[in-house]
């Protein structure tokens, strides 16, 4: 007798029995809580040998059955005793885990002990989805916006349990992280000095401006209200980010048709500016409304004076938009090249608020962007420290 996978189940040709089978072990999970004494999740390869703890092999119908465990590669020798595990990052050096995860190996390490106690799933069964799978599935559908059929092979889990260990995942970031925070009080001070060296515009406190999500799969009533502008369906998402391209206030809630100017008037940020109007000015483009707290370029400049002011507006302005194409570029789910998010408004919005979430912690952290984007004629790679913020344009040969 022959083993073969096969989708069919068991059938017979020519005297021999083909069976789909998936091979599995006892599981190896070590948190990262125990890091100190045993295996991370994140480091090198096992090989254990026992007596107690051999493979089984599961005879299925077909090979759409997964067993739910971290271990996408498993090798049975001929006397059943040992097996070799790899994990999907076990041998990525920094520079790898940045380019597929967006982060590197002791910051995945923290986001999973972070989340742990939110995603832990509470079962006695030894096969459970490990939290350092969900968190690694979980920042490969955002950096890359594969299909979750892919992400899930790559992690040796089922579609099905990808789609939920995604908003699982990014539900608990969103509760876990809380970095999106407008200046108050003692941060407005250094914020306007940030603003003031980029292009001597005085007493600015964040930059405003809306993006664009596309999704798809939608249908009902409200279909046609999420066709943005440019024809195809969206979330609009309005963003103030401040000199060191941090979001620090994000609205995540109305279809792509909506006006920005509608967005900010409903927002809570409209509120506050109208109740502190001394805290500073915001920037914005010629679809906002001109305010006391809310600064817009000159429609028609007639002499020196107001061309100098459009153009000190405009460049301190723009930093909102390269905001948004680092945010993107890190994250290809958000962008169109990436695909779309193909979920209902509910969950599209709850990954896109993890996308601002996890880009502002890259920036506290100087995590550098991703090179790895051939696709693009030109990239931008933004260097900051603690005072300054340069810009340069490298073109992909």
């Amino acid at each position: 007798m022959s083993w073969k996978a096969d989708g069919d189940g068991e059938k017979e040709t020519s005297g021999t029995t083909y069976y789909s089978f998936i091979v599995a072990s006892t599981k190896l999970e070590q948190s990262y809580r125990g890091l100190k004494n045993g295996l991370s999740p994140l480091d090198g390869n096992a090989v254990r040998k026992s007596a107690t703890a051999k493979p089984c092999i599961s005879i299925v119908a077909g090979d759409s059955k997964f067993f739910r465990h971290n271990i996408i590669n498993t090798k049975i020798l001929k006397n059943m005793d040992t097996y070799e595990i790899t994990e999907p990052a076990a041998r990525m050096s920094d520079e790898d885990m940045i380019k597929r995860y967006r982060f590197p190996r002791a910051t995945v390490l923290e986001l999973i002990d972070r989340v742990s106690p939110m995603i832990e799933t509470p079962t006695r069964r030894s096969m459970s989805i490990s939290t350092s799978t969900q968190v690694l599935t979980t920042l490969r559908f955002l950096a890359k916006g594969d299909y979750q059929s892919e992400v899930g092979d790559i992690h040796g889990i089922s579609t099905s349990s990808a789609s939920r260990i995604i908003h699982r995942v990014c539900s608990a970031i969103n509760s876990c992280i809380s970095n999106i925070q407008f200046p108050r009080d003692a941060d407005l001070t250094a914020v306007k000095e940030g603003f003031y060296r980029i292009a001597t515009f005085p007493n600015v406190i964040g930059v405003i401006d809306g993006t664009l999500i596309p999704i798809q799969g939608l249908s009902g009533d409200d279909e046609p209200n999420f066709v943005c502008r440019k024809g195809y369906h969206a979330i609009n998402v309005q963003a103030v980010v401040d000199h060191k391209l941090r979001f620090t206030n994000v609205v995540v809630r109305w279809p792509g048709s909506t006006h920005d100017a509608f967005i900010l008037q409903q927002s809570a940020l409209y509120r506050h500016m109208d109740t502190n109007l001394n805290a500073g000015w915001l920037l914005g483009d010629s679809g906002y409304p001109l305010k006391v707290w809310l600064i817009t370029p000159l429609a028609n400049p007639s002499n020196p004076q107001e061309q100098r002011f459009n153009n000190s507006h405009c460049k301190t302005r723009n930093i909102v938009e390269r905001a948004f194409g680092v945010l993107k570029q890190r994250f290809r789910c958000l962008h169109k090249t990436g695909g779309a998010l193909s979920y209902r408004p509910e969950r599209s919005t709850n990954i896109i608020e993890t996308c601002f979430r996890l880009h502002n912690l890259a920036v506290e952290k100087n995590i550098p962007l991703n090179l790895d984007q051939p696709f693009l004629s030109f990239i931008m790679i933004i260097l900051i420290n603690n005072k300054t913020l340069q810009h340069r344009h490298l073109e992909i040969k």
